[in-house]
């Protein structure tokens, strides 16, 4: 049923979100390179759609999954600027799935 749902979506927001739970299923899977794809193609549907704290928001998920910490904090200042007041617990909420925590719990 989801697959039919997911495969439904024709906007840009529609498959920058479609994009972010292929993300999330692939990371559940074991599979980061995927997951990390994916989120650059949401990332890419976002900006397109002119959702800027969106495609941050994967943007920094992605940088969660590599470990990279620089990448991180430049986008939380991005997302700070945008007005998210906490770019972590704003992340956790739009892009679920995809914590380090989540794959190891497994």
């Amino acid at each position: 049923m989801i697959g039919r749902w997911l495969g439904k979506a024709e906007t840009d927001f529609g498959l920058g979100r479609r994009a972010t739970l292929e993300a999330a299923l692939a990371h559940q899977e074991g599979e980061r390179e995927r997951a990390i794809d994916r989120l650059a193609l949401s990332s890419r549907y976002f900006e397109r759609a002119s959702l800027p704290v969106r495609a941050a928001t994967s943007r920094r998920r992605a940088a969660e999954l590599m470990g990279d910490l620089e990448q991180i904090r430049e986008i939380d200042e991005l997302l700070q600027a945008l007005d998210v007041a906490d770019p972590a617990r704003w992340t956790r909420a739009m892009a679920p799935g995809l914590s380090r925590r989540t794959a190891r719990s497994r």
